[in-house]
């Protein structure tokens, strides 16, 4: 049996002349609820207009007809405008992406000065933004509790990679190894100032190594063996796959991994004895897969290859086999709440971590294997995960409701010691005074500009902050 519910909804208005109106319509509206047939026309027009004066109220816990109530009255915890704009928010998308909906679907819209009120005055964005920050430090002290704990800084760009640095050494970390895609003022600045290990990402030294394979490996009828050969037409992709193999079997010794890279070109000539003893080729009835090499030229052009790729020539920064598939991961997931082409703040981006750090390393309920035909050799198993988790947004919105709710107690003006964070002991806050500094009252002054005057010049810059932030 299905559970019904009930919705209460509040309602002042500013005359009784004006109740007596609303209220002959929800009769109306009413006895065309429950027709033998589909809903009428007439009743999808009053719901539409009765949703269109809640999307336009202000923010009280009241829908007011008449003149909208002052701003910084008691936040009611089913306010369907809060909670739309709360949900539009934690979703990832824009101020302007929720009007232009809703304009489009011509359910009512919410004002621009409202959803200023919503972020600032009743400060929706300082729970968001200290939340985001309890759930990193609960990360930082997870990181810490690791039996091998040594923390590795990824970046690309030398200024990125000094903002970062000084941000994870004041939140207390060790910084023993930084990995990166191949910068070489990111290399100076780790072994030159932070005194650190520096490594390069794995996947970016192989790269182009088909690339590179691929000059001597195809060409024109003209230059076959003499710029490419025959011989070595079948090993282009099988010799990337060496050297991953070399890397994460080196036991981080330079001089280990350039011996296993030059041993490549002997096990394509048969000649195993370098080769690892579990190997296959060292295995009895082991038969080649591949045309085995005889032609000289062919042997110094694959040596020649291999001795001029990044990971042979810097080998005591790619021994240790480190790769950057955490920060790409982190990136890839930003997409969701940060697109490429919009500047945005740190709101959306402390969503994006909430996201992360509820969801990272979740359990897999399958493995799966996916053919492509394009790559037939990548046959490893894919993890299914278990569906992704959202609790945050919970949280955010209790904490919300509960700070405004010992805002309304007491006097007007008055600053709140923290934000309250769900989950934690009770009495526990987190600090906001980041959160609370000249930008906010300028906003605040802001709001009360456009609650007392309604020129379009004050909405402009209200839209204008609201953007800027988000």
């Amino acid at each position: 049996m299905a559970t019904r519910h009930r919705l209460s909804l509040q309602v002042t208005f500013s005359s009784q002349q004006e109740k007596d109106a609303f209220q002959d319509r929800l009769d109306a509206a009413k006895r065309l609820l429950f027709p033998d047939g589909p809903l009428q026309r007439e009743t999808l027009c009053f719901l539409n207009a009765l949703l269109d004066r809640v999307l336009t109220a202000s923010p009280t816990p009241t829908v007011d007809v008449g003149t909208p109530p002052a701003s910084g009255s008691s936040l009611l915890d089913t306010s369907v405008n809060q909670k739309l704009i709360h949900a539009f928010t934690c979703a990832g998308m824009l101020p302007q992406q929720l009007v232009s909906f809703c304009s489009f679907a011509g359910i009512g819209e919410t004002k621009k000065a409202y959803t200023h009120t919503m972020y600032y005055t009743l400060k929706s964005m300082s729970v968001l933004n200290g939340i985001a920050e309890a759930s990193m430090q609960v990360a930082i002290e997870k990181v810490k509790a690791l039996p091998h704990y040594a923390t590795i800084g990824e970046t690309r760009e030398i200024v990125c990679t000094r903002k970062v640095m000084a941000d994870v050494v004041a939140r207390g970390l060790n910084v023993t190894e930084v990995a990166h895609d191949f910068q070489s003022q990111v290399t100076r600045f780790v072994t030159d100032e932070l005194r650190a290990i520096n490594s390069y990402d794995t996947w970016h030294g192989t790269k182009n190594v088909v690339k590179e394979m691929k000059k001597i490996c195809s060409g024109t009828v003209a230059n076959r063996n003499k710029s490419w050969f025959t011989e070595l037409s079948d090993k282009m992709k099988s010799t990337k796959t060496h050297l991953y193999w070399c890397m994460k079997n080196c036991t981080g010794n330079a001089h280990d991994l350039r011996v296993m890279i030059m041993n490549i070109s002997r096990h394509y000539q048969g000649d195993h004895q370098g080769c690892h003893y579990e190997s296959r080729c060292c295995l009895p009835g082991y038969v080649p897969k591949r045309k085995l090499l005889s032609d000289p030229a062919a042997i110094r052009a694959l040596e020649g290859a291999l001795t001029r790729t990044s990971i042979y020539r810097y080998a005591a920064h790619y021994c240790r086999c480190r790769d950057t598939y955490w920060i790409e991961s982190f990136n890839h997931q930003l997409l969701t709440y940060l697109s490429k082409r919009v500047h945005f703040g740190m709101t959306l981006m402390n969503l994006a971590v909430l996201d992360w750090n509820e969801n990272v390393q979740r359990a897999a309920t399958s493995h799966r294997v996916y053919l492509n035909a394009r790559r037939p050799d990548h046959q490893a198993p894919s993890r299914v995960l278990r569906p992704k988790t959202f609790n945050f947004v919970k949280h955010i919105w209790e904490a919300y409701v509960h700070l405004n709710s010992v805002l309304s107690d007491e006097e007007e003006g008055s600053n709140d010691d923290g934000i309250f964070v769900p989950g934690l002991e009770d009495g526990d806050f987190v600090d906001d005074d980041a959160d609370d500094n000249d930008d906010d009252d300028d906003n605040d002054d802001d709001d009360d500009n456009d609650d007392d005057n309604d020129d379009d010049d004050d909405n402009d810059d209200a839209e204008d902050i609201v953007e800027d932030e988000m």
